[in-house]
């Protein structure tokens, strides 16, 4: 029963932070790097407005995470193996993304604005 009002309140924040807030990422706001999970929740919209083809260039793991997180949830034996499996998945297509993709560096993240100032001086 415990478990079951732990995963409630994740849910909650998780609703509060994408639907209700506005959620941005903590990393690429500081570092100015996009982190392996960004671009999932405008994957989840277009993915919800029925958009796949968008959905997957916002970031192609949002599919197989939802998969892998109802396997994870039903196979209590094979989670250590399923989380193995999705964080070496990330990893993987972070890798792609941030060698073969184009990315831009966020200039307006706290680090770039320390860059900034710093050449300047």
């Amino acid at each position: 029963m415990e478990n079951k009002k732990e995963l409630v309140g994740i849910g909650f924040v998780l609703f509060l932070l994408i639907f209700v807030v506005g959620y941005h990422c903590p990393i690429y706001s500081i570092v100015g790097i996009p982190c392996p999970g960004c671009g999932i929740t405008r994957s989840l919209f277009a993915l919800l407005h029925g958009n796949l083809k968008q959905s997957l260039f916002y970031h192609a793991l949002l599919i197989p995470t939802v998969i892998l997180a109802i396997l994870y949830l039903c196979l209590k034996k094979q989670r250590k193996t399923i989380i193995l499996l999705w964080c070496s998945l990330m990893i993987v297509y972070y890798l792609y993304r941030m060698f073969l993709c184009p990315m831009d560096y966020n200039w307006n993240s706290i680090l770039g604005y320390i860059i900034q100032i710093l050449k300047i001086k």
